[in-house]
């Protein structure tokens, strides 16, 4: 990982940014990755990777208790087939800008290609900056970044001087490489984002299904519905009136419970995760 404090001069294959582009790109086999990230949110992380081998982001929703409107609504800035003709890239968190990075540098060392790849980050935290470490990646960070990295590119930014500080570089070598011209005020670089030259970039989200079409499949999804709907319908159900001799209806009984769409004991009810599924069918 080199890190840059302004926008580098050489043009990037690919582009991952906060402020502009298309549909990020994201690698749904990197769980153990993520679930490095997400931390303390990794259960749901796991949970997917459990049930689907996999963790797309909708995948995470269906089985998160808590979470689930999150997972489901950043999804939809999210694709998994492959990388996307617009090489600029909006991710809509810094976690998974992180994971983008990670992702295309799996499918360049899969494919013995070297594409050159830009990151974009409000700041560089010490546990982000370790995921990057040794990768070829390019990280440019407007604010002050963790001093965890493998190359620096000086450059007359606060930011710079900063990090310089933290490593016990400041002073002279700091005045050689990075401190501006000290005269009656002191002026700065401005910050050059990698978006100030890239047009209008469309970013259209995705259209996501029912939530349920994620978790069932054939009967098993109609079995879903109709447990739900007679719930819905009923306000409550004794949990005795279900006939779970059946091992397909008792396998969706069990996920739903499970999943947090259904709720109680002697008697079924609900849940609001279980409405939302519901009206999203």
């Amino acid at each position: 990982m080199r890190i840059c404090f302004n926008k580098p001069e050489d043009k990037k294959d690919y582009v991952l940014t906060y402020r502009c582009g298309g549909q990020l790109y994201i690698d749904p086999s990197l769980c153990h990755e993520l679930s490095l990230l997400v931390q303390p949110y990794d259960a749901d992380v796991r949970l997917a990777e459990s049930e689907f081998g996999s963790c797309r982001l909708e995948e995470l929703a269906v089985v998160s208790l808590e979470r689930y409107l999150y997972w489901w609504s950043i999804a939809r800035h999210v694709t998994y087939d492959r990388p996307p003709e617009q090489s600029v890239m909006r991710y809509p968190n810094v976690v998974l800008g992180v994971l983008g990075a990670l992702s295309l540098v799996k499918g360049a060392m899969e494919n013995r290609e070297k594409p050159s790849i830009l990151l974009e980050l409000p700041f560089l935290s010490d546990d982000v900056a370790s995921m990057l470490a040794g990768l070829e990646v390019d990280v440019v960070v407007a604010g002050a970044p963790s001093v965890f990295f493998d190359e620096a590119v000086p450059a007359k930014r606060p930011s710079y001087i900063r990090s310089m500080m933290l490593l016990g570089l400041g002073g002279s070598y700091a005045s050689k490489t990075g401190l501006p011209d000290v005269g009656d005020t002191i002026r700065f670089e401005e910050y050059v984002s990698p978006c100030s030259d890239m047009g209008d970039i469309k970013h259209e989200p995705r259209r996501l299904g029912s939530p349920l079409e994620v978790l069932f499949r054939g009967e098993e999804l109609e079995h879903a519905k109709g447990i739900l709907g007679d719930v819905f319908n009923s306000g409550a159900v004794p949990f005795k009136s279900f006939s779970l001799g059946d091992r397909e209806l008792a396998r969706v009984f069990q996920k739903l419970l499970l999943y947090g769409f259904l709720e109680g004991r002697e008697t079924v009810s609900l849940t609001r995760k279980g409405v939302w599924a519901l009206l999203n069918g």
